[in-house]
């Protein structure tokens, strides 16, 4: 079959949308969250490095991309209407591809790599782009707008981009259900009320610096129960500078639970888990099992639905105050969120003369967000990348706990610490 033809499959039928209108998608109540969020400290977008050997064509690579955004309209829209009538569109802008040289760049810090800040607005399209990175380590680096897509629809994505380049068949995704209709189908009970009443993993805020800024940690080995291991390693941070709440956000895949289709969207809930002092991986992961039992993630959309006829400046003069508020009491309605993304399989991304040999996501920040965690898992061991506000960074306090956080996975690990 021909690069670019389409497998035909029940889930996944082209055939599902009218091909006479464009795709469609209602902005959902989360995905305007992470709009206001964007607004606070743009671009509030993920990104995505796969790391490895050879040199793409930049040429073959941009159409791949093309023949891959055919099949997978969701990652070439923009928001068209106001308030409650707000929807994304196909018809914006494909993914953006460019090169750069990478050379300056170690991959570890935002330090080198001017790409990752630039602004990238929904109204006007792309809310996807790539850059490919020259240099002693070759990089692919994906951008891609929160309110638009999640990691687990960036994959979906990057499955049809890397089989275009390898020239087998697409697969393609042409879903428009959004987290609120997943949501609903699960029909969840209520959440405790959100209280800003935890602690920041690194103590008080110091200094004047709030533009958020981010760690990269490599640990080799197999790891167990990762999730909660990290989670207690931040319970006992938090504990190290004062005395009081940690409850942390754990992200949760609302697809495979609600058994929606393929889909590129942003298809992400979370999942409060409070963090006594004393809690062990087993506790937490106990805790974490029956509040995913609960569909507590979905909850959590739901929760969110009042902010549709919410106007976006009025929400976001409302998280402003709310940011001045928590940073002049040190207290946050979390005290941060840790997504867990598993094994990345790498080995599906690569071709075109590149091959991927390990990936991390860069989590994006907020100044009123004490840290964000996102673990990637790969056959040599786990990559995490801490991001959180520069005034709580400060006084190097990111690197110590990015030292406390390695020695928890190594602790966690079947295979010693390499050199």
């Amino acid at each position: 079959m021909a690069a670019g033809e389409l497998v035909e499959t029940e889930r996944t039928a082209l055939a599902r949308r009218d091909p006479r209108r464009p795709y469609t998608r209602r902005l959902s109540p989360v995905e305007r969250v992470w709009l206001v969020a964007d607004a606070m400290e743009p671009p509030f977008a993920p990104v995505f490095v796969l790391e490895g050997e050879g040199a793409l064509d930049p040429v073959a690579f941009e159409r791949a991309v093309e023949l891959a955004a055919a099949v997978n309209p969701g990652v070439a829209v923009v928001l068209r209407g106001w308030v409650g009538w707000t929807r994304w569109v196909g018809t914006g802008p494909a993914p953006r591809v460019r090169s750069a040289d990478g050379s300056g760049w170690d991959g570890r810090g935002p330090g080198g790599a001017p790409w990752l800040a630039e602004p990238m607005d929904p109204r006007r399209g792309p809310v996807l782009d790539f850059t490919l990175l020259s240099g002693p380590t070759p990089r692919v680096l994906v951008r891609m707008h929160h309110s638009a897509m999640d990691g687990r629809g960036l994959f979906v994505f990057l499955d049809d981009l890397f089989s275009a380049l390898r020239g087998e068949a697409l697969v393609g995704s042409p879903s428009e259900v959004t987290d609120l209709e997943l949501a609903r189908r699960l029909a969840p009970a209520k959440n405790p009320r959100r209280v800003e009443d935890c602690l920041a993993p690194t103590g008080e805020r110091s200094g004047a610096e709030t533009s958020s800024t981010w760690r990269r940690l490599s640990v080799p080995g197999r790891f167990s129960r990762i999730l909660p291991t990290v989670l207690c390693c931040l319970a006992r941070e938090a504990r190290r500078h004062a005395t009081g709440e940690v409850r942390i956000g754990v992200p949760v895949d609302l697809r495979a639970r609600a058994d929606a289709d393929r889909s590129t969207a942003n298809l992400t809930g979370i999942v409060d888990l409070e963090v006594p002092e004393g809690a062990t991986p087993d506790s937490v992961q106990a805790t974490l099992d029956a509040a995913l039992a609960s569909h507590r993630a979905a909850a959590f959309v739901l929760e969110a639905e009042f902010i549709l006829g919410v106007p976006l400046w009025l929400a976001t003069a409302v998280a402003r105050a709310s940011t001045r508020r928590v940073c002049r009491k040190n207290r946050y309605d979390s005290s941060g969120t840790v997504s867990n993304l598993g094994r990345v399989p790498i080995e599906r991304f690569s071709g075109g003369g590149f091959r991927t040999k390990t990936a991390f996501f860069i989590p994006p920040g907020t100044p009123s967000h004490a840290c964000f965690i996102i673990l990637c898992g790969h056959e040599q061991g786990i990559e995490a990348v801490v991001t959180m506000p520069g005034d709580l960074a400060s006084d190097d306090r990111l690197d110590a706990l990015m030292v406390r956080l390695n020695d928890a996975l190594v602790a966690a690990s079947s295979v010693p610490r390499l050199s």
